[in-house]
């Protein structure tokens, strides 16, 4: 009888392990003092036309010219994207394209390393922050 009450929690305990260890490490990743709450979107291929905005919100920082964004509740995935410059200047938008990031989201197109395109988009006030080392693209979209 212990043996099969045992065999019956096991799954469950390692299931709230892995919860735990994957809340720690989202929670470690986005309070790091250059995280940002953001929404990415990028296509499989270059050339390929831009999917819909998702739903979920998720965290990225950057580290030098890497965009590091991370994704996944019970087991986070953080994705590296090298980029390799900006497509346009930071734009604002509106909440009815990207919704969950506030009334005035902004949004910036990088292109990466491979040549692939990917749009990034965060709260106003993480503007500085989602422009990174590309802070000319901020700045030029800065009002006034």
């Amino acid at each position: 009888m212990p043996a099969q009450s045992f065999l019956l929690w096991l799954p469950l305990a390692v299931l709230l392990g892995a919860l735990v260890s994957g809340t720690g490490a989202r929670l470690r990743f986005a309070r790091a003092p250059d995280a940002f709450r953001c929404k990415s979107r990028f296509p499989g291929d270059p050339g390929a036309t831009l999917p819909p905005w998702p739903r979920h919100r998720t965290h990225a920082r950057w580290v030098h010219d890497v965009l590091l964004v991370q994704w996944g509740v019970l087991v986070p995935h953080t994705v590296a994207l090298a980029v390799c410059g900006t497509d346009r200047a930071l734009r604002r938008t509106s909440r009815l394209e990207v919704s969950g990031l506030g009334g005035d989201p902004v949004v910036l197109t990088l292109v990466l390393d491979d040549g692939r395109v990917v749009e990034v988009a965060a709260r106003s006030r993480d503007r500085m922050a989602l422009a990174g080392p590309y802070l000319v693209a901020a700045i030029s979209a800065l009002p006034g």
